[in-house]
């Protein structure tokens, strides 16, 4: 072989691996661009979500931006107005101010008047507290009293109710005593005058018939009182006048009446008054048994029997 020929082979075998290496590297890069493509597109999907979701959120910030713009727009429009308003109030009070300066000056001349008016006014409210204090006092004073007086109208209220059975016992038992002196002036009537002497010869002290009976000036019926002293020279003093209807002359009859035990109440006798004044009248004492008149003893009407 010449050398040529062998150039032509060695040349043809140099084209031969210039060859299989062209088709190894486009093999190879053929193989490393599907990867690459591969994750090209994958990063493409994830850029493409993360874009859609930016834009969502820049979206969403807009929305929020232009609602934030319009309440900052809705709010400097309150604030314009405020703004104004507070202008109008200004205006006001510094017309106000001037109001009030000229008052101020105006009143500068009363003013000594007001504080003399406030101190009378002080003083007022102060002699008022006084006055309510003093009225409170009163008050309890006053509560006081009447408390004690409730506590003696009811005492005196039971004294009263007391003294009222008292006295109804004690009229009873001159009714009672009543109808044993028409009983025992019938009783004298009957035997006449014999028995009265045949009484005095025995001692007994007892009247004549003429003790019964009454002679004098009348006497209102029902009239009552009380022998209130017995002198020395043997008149007796009661407690009923001439403004109760006792005269000169009149005669009253003598009771002693015994409330808790009525059959011991007895008749006395009779007492002729000498002596009428207002209040109280002065008699003598004419005595129908051995029973002497004492003070606290009732004197009374005749009844119509023993008249």
């Amino acid at each position: 072989m010449t050398a040529v020929g062998k150039i032509l082979v060695f040349l043809n075998l140099l084209f031969s691996l210039l060859v299989s290496g062209f088709v190894v590297v486009v093999f190879v890069t053929r193989t490393n661009w599907r990867v690459e493509y591969q994750k090209a597109a994958d990063v493409a999907k994830t850029a493409e979500a993360a874009y859609k979701a930016e834009m969502t959120q820049r979206k969403l910030d807009v929305d929020t931006e232009q609602a934030r713009a319009r309440e900052l727009s809705r709010q400097v429009a309150d604030l314009r107005a405020q703004l104004d308003t507070s202008k109008e109030d200004i205006t006001r009070l510094e017309k106000d101010k001037v109001a009030l300066t000229q008052e101020k000056e105006l009143s500068g001349t009363t003013q000594n008047t007001s504080v003399a008016e406030l101190d009378r006014i002080r003083k007022e409210r102060d002699d008022l507290k006084k006055i309510e204090a003093q009225l409170q006092s009163d008050n309890i004073a006053l509560r006081t009293q009447v408390n004690t007086e409730r506590q003696k109208a009811t005492e005196k209220e039971i004294a009263y109710k007391s003294s009222k059975d008292r006295n109804e016992r004690l009229l009873q038992t001159m009714e009672d005593m009543s109808q044993r002196v028409r009983a025992l002036e019938a009783q004298v009537r009957s035997v006449g005058g014999s028995t009265g002497n045949a009484m005095a010869s025995s001692g007994t002290g007892a009247s004549s018939p003429a003790i019964l009976s009454s002679t004098g000036p009348a006497v209102p019926a029902n009239l009552t009182g009380q022998i209130t002293n017995i002198l020395p020279n043997g008149l007796t003093t009661i407690s009923v006048g001439s403004d109760a209807g006792v005269q000169p002359g009149a005669e009253l009859a003598v009771y002693r009446l015994v409330p808790d035990n009525p059959n011991a109440s007895k008749f006395l006798g009779k007492l002729q008054i000498r002596q009428a004044r207002a209040k109280e009248a002065v008699g003598q004492f004419i005595p129908a048994t051995r029973d002497k008149a004492q003070t606290g003893d009732t004197v009374g009407t005749l009844s119509l029997g023993t008249r």
